[in-house]
C-alpha cells in the first residue's frame, strides 16, 4: 500500500511524468556522479546494473564496455557483460568475453 502511495506522489495528476522520468533523472544523477568521480568503478557498475534492471540491456553492455576500456582488469565487468550477452542470445560475443576473462586471470 505504501509503495502505491509513493508512486502516486511521483505521478502527480497535474504534471504526470511517470516512472520513465524518474529513471531518466536517476540516470542523470549516475552520469553526474561518474563525471565527478571517473575513477570510481563502483559508480559505473551501479549504472550498468540499473540499466540492466530497467531492461536497457544494450545500454548496460555499452556501460560495461566503458568500464573495461578504463579498467581492463575488472574481471566482474567481463562476467556481467558475458551474462548479458548470453541473455540476449549473442553467444559468440559472450564466448569472446569469457575468453578475455580467462586470459586476464
Amino acid at each position: 500500500f505504501f509503495f502505491f502511495q509513493a508512486e502516486d506522489g511521483i505521478r502527480d495528476v497535474e504534471r504526470s511524468r511517470g516512472l520513465g522520468d524518474v529513471y531518466k533523472r536517476q540516470l542523470k544523477c549516475y552520469d553526474q556522479s561518474i563525471d565527478l568521480s571517473p575513477n570510481d568503478v563502483e559508480l559505473q557498475y551501479i549504472k550498468a546494473q540499473f540499466l540492466d534492471n530497467i531492461g536497457k540491456k544494450e545500454e548496460a553492455i555499452k556501460c560495461y564496455d566503458k568500464i573495461l576500456e578504463a579498467f581492463p582488469n575488472e574481471l566482474d565487468a567481463y562476467k556481467s557483460k558475458a551474462k548479458l550477452l548470453t541473455f540476449l542470445m549473442k553467444e559468440d560475443e559472450a564466448l569472446k568475453c569469457i575468453e578475455k576473462l580467462i586470459e586476464k586471470k
